[in-house]
C-alpha cells in the first residue's frame, strides 16, 4: 500500500492522545445520533480506543444496499469479520450484518455530520429523532 505525502504528514504530526481524543470524538458524535437499535455497544474501557463505528442491519442484503449507497456518496465502509468457518456460526451471522464507518483521525466532526446526513438520504429512521 501507497501512503500519499499528506497523510504522511498528517500521522507523523499527531501525537498517540490526539489520534485517541479525535477518535473518541468522533465516535461519541455519531453513537449520540444513530439509532440505537442499530448501535453495536461496545462497553469501552477508558483506556480502549475505536477504530470504527459499528452499524448493525437486519440482514446482509440491507447492510450491502446502504453500503453501495455511502460509496455512491464517496463514503468508504469496510466490512470486517467475513469468516469461512462454519463452525462460528452467531459469528458468521452477525459479520454479514455490520458495517463499520471510518471514525480515525483523518475525519473530524463535520465528516461525521456529512456521513449522517448520508444516512438520513437513504434512511431516515437510521438515527434518532
Amino acid at each position: 500500500t501507497i501512503i500519499s505525502k499528506s497523510n504522511i504528514t498528517a500521522i507523523t504530526n499527531l501525537s498517540f492522545s490526539e489520534i485517541i481524543k479525535i477518535r473518541k470524538k468522533n465516535y461519541n458524535y455519531l453513537k449520540n445520533r444513530i439509532n440505537p437499535k442499530n448501535v453495536i455497544k461496545l462497553n469501552l474501557k477508558a483506556n480502549e480506543v475505536p477504530i470504527f463505528f459499528l452499524i448493525k442491519f437486519l440482514n446482509e442484503h440491507t447492510r450491502d444496499k446502504i453500503r453501495i449507497f455511502l460509496k455512491s456518496n464517496n463514503i468508504f465502509c469496510p466490512i470486517h469479520w467475513r469468516t469461512r468457518y462454519t463452525t462460528f456460526y452467531n459469528s458468521n451471522e452477525l459479520s454479514k450484518k455490520i458495517l463499520s464507518i471510518p471514525i480515525d483521525q483523518r475525519y473530524n466532526i463535520t465528516d461525521m455530520y456529512f456521513i449522517l446526513s448520508i444516512l438520513k438520504k437513504y434512511d431516515q429512521s437510521l438515527l434518532k429523532i
